[in-house]
């Protein structure tokens, strides 16, 4: 489930 951690600073989970 990697999306997109670079969006937010929440490791692998970011648009989660």
């Amino acid at each position: 489930l990697m999306h997109f951690p670079m969006i937010r600073k929440q490791g692998i989970f970011g648009p989660l």
